[in-house]
């Protein structure tokens, strides 16, 4: 091996550049390895966020997944964010049973109206609240500083490409790690939320333990995007980090044992894990089967579990008032800035503060965070693959309805009937978002 490492052959396979503190890297990671495709990775340090972060995929974020391809300037296409990301290889690497299990066998999102629903409500759910939840465990008062060291490292290590002198990576690290704790604001997290959050989140636990007695994965017995989604919050901040992860090692094991299943480590039902048949002959997939023991109610096809709804029913309580005002706030902010002519508009990703309110035990607290237009976008993936036809707005809605009774249902159905009155489209175009007139009568 030289001083320059051992050279690949160019193009020979995908490149995932991110981090493992990263959530939305450690989200990606558990889909490509879930679909069976080979590809390496690379740390996004200093020299790399320059030259293919910022110069080739144009954007600010991580991850960044390089694919192959011979005619573009750098020998390779750029893809940024997870959602994209995800979409360009369920299209190009269409999941067939003849690939393997898990989702190189059937797609990350179901085919039946109600699971897909579902799983495309969980990635919201994850991208953009249980994502508070992550930034608190890390970053929040009285946590970070318990866990600085491990932090600094990781930080230090991912800039400076993970070879320079320890006290530098330390160094750096704290330095590039402590602009994080600027943006807790910005998620509402504060002194007064603190002891909110943590309630919520032993309670999270709780649910998500009392699911996994019955089954392996979110869904039941099948990996979905609901997994692929949660992952990146669980594996990354909540499963990694010294404080978080010590709780829910110590408190919810098999929570640890379902983030170790979804990232494909050797735990029953994951991607690899084979037993025996009872003839001791044949090697066979523990992946799919049913728990001894556990008796799960039996699923219809386009069943959710019922512990599934429970956990839905708790996140939804508290983040449906969330997006329905992120909702207005951003129609507003469409109105003022367009006239009848406006085709297109750039959207920022804040735009401005709003109230909201945290429950836990009898409690009530209330505070300011950023009106994040990211959900925005969220929101119209969700409506436009899974809420369009009247089959799926029916499933849908029953599945709201057992989440939480007609009130959900309403609130829902409102949010979108003033989304599509609005006439607007929000999507991304070049890593960012852009909110499109629509012509005519408004379709959602």
């Amino acid at each position: 091996m030289s001083a320059t490492g051992t050279k690949l052959a160019a193009g020979s396979e995908y490149v995932l550049v991110g981090s493992e503190f990263s959530v939305f890297t450690a989200k990606v990671r558990a889909y490509l390895k879930w679909k069976s495709i080979p590809f390496k990775e690379m740390l996004g340090s200093d020299s790399v966020w320059k030259t293919v972060i910022q110069g080739m995929a144009k954007a600010n974020q991580i991850p960044v997944l390089l694919i192959p391809q011979n005619s573009e300037p750098f020998g390779y296409k750029v893809i940024q964010d997870t959602k994209d990301i995800i979409d360009y290889i369920e299209k190009t690497h269409p999941a067939s049973p003849a690939n393997g299990v898990g989702l190189a066998a059937h797609p990350v999102v179901p085919v039946t109206p109600k699971r897909a629903f579902a799983s495309m409500m969980f990635e919201m759910l994850a991208d953009e609240w249980l994502v508070v939840q992550a930034m608190y465990w890390r970053w929040g008062p009285g946590i970070y500083e318990k866990q600085e060291k491990f932090l600094a490292l990781d930080f230090g290590s991912v800039s400076s490409g993970g070879d320079d002198d320890f006290d530098k990576m330390l160094s750096l690290g704290a330095k590039r790690g402590s602009r994080f704790k600027g943006y807790c604001t910005g998620f509402g997290i504060t002194t007064t939320t603190s002891p909110v959050l943590e309630k919520q989140f032993h309670r999270l636990l709780s649910l998500m333990t009392s699911h996994f007695r019955k089954y392996p994965y979110l869904l039941g017995n099948e990996i979905t995007l609901a997994d692929i989604a949660f992952i990146g919050s669980f594996a990354c901040h909540l499963g990694r980090d010294p404080v978080p992860g010590y709780i829910i090692k110590s408190e919810a094991p098999l929570v640890n044992n379902w983030i170790e299943r979804t990232m494909c480590h050797s735990q029953w039902a994951s991607r690899d894990n084979v037993r025996f048949d009872e003839n001791w002959k044949t090697l066979v997939h523990t992946y799919g089967s049913p728990k001894k023991g556990a008796n799960p109610p039996s699923l219809g096809q386009d069943d959710t579990p019922e512990s599934l709804l429970k956990i839905a029913s708790f996140l939804l309580g508290e983040y449906m008032p969330i997006l329905k005002d992120t909702l207005n706030r951003t129609t507003e902010y469409i109105s003022k800035h367009t006239g009848l002519e406006t085709a297109l508009l750039e959207l920022p990703r804040w735009i401005g503060t709003h109230k909201f309110k945290l429950h836990a035990d009898g409690t009530e607290v209330e505070e300011d965070r950023a009106v994040q237009v990211h959900a925005a976008w969220m929101f119209q993936r969700v409506i436009d693959r899974t809420y369009k036809s009247a089959e799926q707005c029916q499933a849908a809605d029953s599945w709201l309805d057992s989440v939480g009774g007609q009130e959900l249902v309403s609130t829902w159905r409102r949010c979108v009937e003033d989304w599509q009155k609005a006439g607007w489209k929000v999507g991304r175009s070049q890593n960012r978002l852009i909110a499109r007139r629509m012509r005519g009568r408004a379709r959602l």
